[in-house]
């Protein structure tokens, strides 16, 4: 993520935090917080250049396809 530069820290950053939240909640087993992590960084595009604008936008919508996908299921 950081080697990609653009907005993929921040996707990394949101993923593992929203992951780790549902590891604590016992909603997703500690093994699959790299599978959500992964996930993120490849179904979000990056934007080189991004605005604060674009940071918080990705940040919110990285948190809200990790819930979807993982909260709640069999990983």
């Amino acid at each position: 993520a950081q080697e990609s530069g653009g907005v993929m820290p921040c996707v990394l950053n949101a993923a593992n935090e929203e992951a780790g939240t549902l590891f604590l909640n016992g909603e997703l087993p500690f093994l699959k917080i790299e599978k959500a992590c992964a996930l993120a960084l490849e179904s979000i595009p990056n934007i080189m250049k991004p605005t604060l604008r674009d940071l918080l936008r990705t940040d919110a919508y990285t948190r809200l396809l990790i819930e979807r996908k993982f909260k709640g299921k069999e990983c």
